[in-house]
């Protein structure tokens, strides 16, 4: 079985063409089946909803403290790597392309983790934070026999684990920002 998909190839469209009647069908198309697949819970709520309180808040006021104290861990580390790059640019001599080798980003990505989850017991133990008095309201007598110091090892295990992919949504953030200044600019020097 084959399937010609030649028809469906996106050609380069010049400033000042209209968009193909092609591609508007697929993009109506698409927009179409994404719209079906909302839930009709989502459809169905009404606009203006009542406040609740105590146990039915929901997960939100447990993910922020969680993730902003993984973007801190992360930003944290990130300062420490940067101080250690410079020092052993400038006082060790190192050649800046020792620091791009994968050898030493699989050790810096590694002791990264390591120093994550250290910062995140110290940042759960210090600031009160505690995963699992957060959920006691959500899940009644499942999590009343969790002793404390678990709760503090696991909700920093959580924190320091969480900064590497708080490190990655911030390399895409910083992306995309380089990506449109240096399109700003380069439309201003074509002009």
């Amino acid at each position: 079985m084959r399937i010609d998909l030649q028809w469906m190839k996106i050609q380069k469209i010049e400033s000042g063409q209209p968009m193909p009647t092609r591609l508007w069908v697929w993009l109506g198309a698409l927009s179409a089946g994404l719209l079906a697949l909302l839930p009709s819970r989502l459809l169905a709520a009404p606009m203006l909803q009542d406040v609740a309180t105590g146990a039915s808040e929901g997960i939100w006021p447990v993910l922020l403290p969680l993730s902003t104290a993984a973007i801190g861990v992360e930003r944290t580390i990130e300062i420490v790597w940067n101080y250690v790059e410079w020092a052993l640019l400038n006082f060790r001599h190192t050649d800046p392309a020792e620091l791009k080798t994968p050898q030493y980003i699989q050790f810096k990505s590694g002791t990264s983790l390591v120093l994550g989850v250290v910062l995140g017991v110290l940042v759960s133990n210090y600031t009160g934070m505690h995963l699992f008095d957060y959920l006691k309201p959500l899940t009644p007598r499942f999590l009343e026999t969790v002793p404390p110091l678990w709760d503090v090892i696991i909700t920093g295990i959580i924190i320091g684990s969480g900064a590497k992919p708080a490190h990655e949504i911030l390399g895409v953030l910083t992306h995309i920002k380089n990506f449109f200044s240096y399109a700003a600019i380069n439309q201003r020097e074509s002009a």
